[in-house]
């Protein structure tokens, strides 16, 4: 699992709308490449989000089984 932020809201809302391969889930346990916005998925109903540094433009993927390069070229793609 990884946890980046993107340059901006945007650029977060492009990437979950683009990835084909990486799927768009709460859960990050399987076997599937998972990939999910913190902000508005799993610590929506947080208290201040941003104090448990979880921003707007933090994206967390987690890698499953498929291959390496298809993720990365899923990703970039997802971000052109």
């Amino acid at each position: 699992m990884l946890s980046f932020e993107l340059c901006s809201e945007e650029d977060v809302y492009s990437m979950v709308q683009g990835v084909e391969i990486c799927k768009l889930a709460v859960s990050l346990g399987t076997a599937e490449t998972l990939i999910e916005h913190p902000y508005s998925m799993t610590h929506l109903n947080s208290p201040p989000k941003e104090s448990l540094g979880i921003s707007k433009r933090l994206i967390r993927p987690s890698g499953g089984l498929e291959d390496v390069d298809d993720i990365m070229d899923d990703l970039k793609h997802a971000l052109s």
